[in-house]
């Protein structure tokens, strides 16, 4: 018997070798070459300890704790097979980039997958390779993210997921709809990448890997005629085509608080018609009430984290002072007692 669980260890020590030879960046990102070796009463975790989970399986996609599947694995080889140099460049820079892009399309076929990557890396390698257009004015990303499209995380869900806050009567729409389009998306690829790696960081409680964000979107006091602009509609197609293909399987939930009437009654005639998957993915969440921390905690919001409430760290900050900064602040609101509601 002995000799059996040593044999499985070696392969498994050989696998994880090949794996981190092969896609370095995929295995550093989920805590590979070195793997984390824990006895099975480790893995028992019990309602009193203090160490997050990793996230559960959902609608066959395995947990972002896992690396590349054996099904996974055979559609990555398929695929590096006939990718160009320009995405096989890309994906050296960042596989857990293909990693997703698997995961994400894993229902689309063979060529559809192809199509996506090289969509995804011909734009990252142009907005790596290329200068940035001018923002206007003394405008700088740094403004842009603290001052026109403020995004905020406060804090970690129970999984370790960040929590990412968005109010849309913080958004500055006079000027951000001034700005080109390709200028805005580069600007949210900055920020959403800083996300990346921030998930990434070490934390204290529990040491899997995530990937996935919780996207909070508050609708408190949103001016509903900027939103209505056809400026503002253009803008929200081409950040939704960007954020499916670049960011796929980077979200665990997204949740919109008290959004307008019109919008909830659109999602009440389609939701019966949407898949699973789907209707979990996007949650609406009406905040009001003696206990508006309730509704978001329903959603694996926890009341810590209430957006409302909870004084979180400003992406702005993130960018420009890094993650290891902001990842031992999220350490600390981890174990910080909830604020009142």
């Amino acid at each position: 018997m002995s000799s059996y669980f040593g044999d499985i260890s070696k392969l498994t020590d050989e696998l994880t070798e090949q794996a981190g030879q092969q896609f370095p960046a995929t295995a550093a990102a989920l805590g590979y070459p070195t793997p984390l070796r824990r006895t099975f009463s480790e893995d028992d975790l019990t309602e009193e300890s203090d160490e997050q989970p990793p996230a559960p399986r959902r609608f066959e996609r395995p947990s972002e704790s896992e690396g590349w599947t054996a099904d996974e694995g055979t559609q990555r080889d398929a695929l590096w097979k006939v990718l160009s140099d320009t995405a096989k460049t890309e994906l050296r820079r960042d596989d857990l980039l293909f990693l997703r892009l698997v995961r994400g399309f894993r229902r689309a076929d063979g060529e559809r997958k192809r199509c996506i990557i090289e969509e995804v890396t011909t734009l990252r390698a142009r907005y790596r390779t290329t200068p940035e257009p001018p923002l206007g004015g003394s405008l700088s990303p740094t403004d842009f993210h603290r001052a026109i499209w403020p995004t905020e995380i406060v804090g970690r869900d129970p999984w370790g997921h960040l929590i990412v806050v968005e109010r849309v009567k913080d958004v500055d729409f006079d000027r951000l709809l001034e700005m080109p389009i390709d200028a805005v998306l580069r600007l949210r690829v900055q920020a959403l990448d800083a996300l990346q790696r921030l998930s990434a960081c070490q934390r204290k409680r529990g040491p899997h890997r995530v990937y996935k964000c919780v996207f909070v979107c508050d609708c408190e006091d949103a001016s509903y005629a900027a939103l209505a602009r056809r400026e503002t509609v253009s803008l929200a197609s081409a950040y939704a085509r960007l954020t499916e293909r670049m960011y796929a399987d980077a979200v665990w939930r997204n949740v919109v608080i008290d959004a307008p009437l019109v919008a909830r009654a659109a999602w009440r005639v389609v939701e019966p018609i949407l898949d699973a998957e789907t209707r979990e993915l996007l949650q609406f969440v009406v905040c009001g009430g003696a206990d508006p921390a309730a509704a978001l905690e329903e959603v694996g919001v926890p009341r810590r984290a209430f957006p409302r409430t909870a004084r979180g760290i400003a992406l702005a900050d993130v960018i420009a002072g890094g993650e290891q900064d902001a990842s031992e602040k999220l350490d600390a609101m981890d174990a910080r007692a909830a604020p009142p509601p």
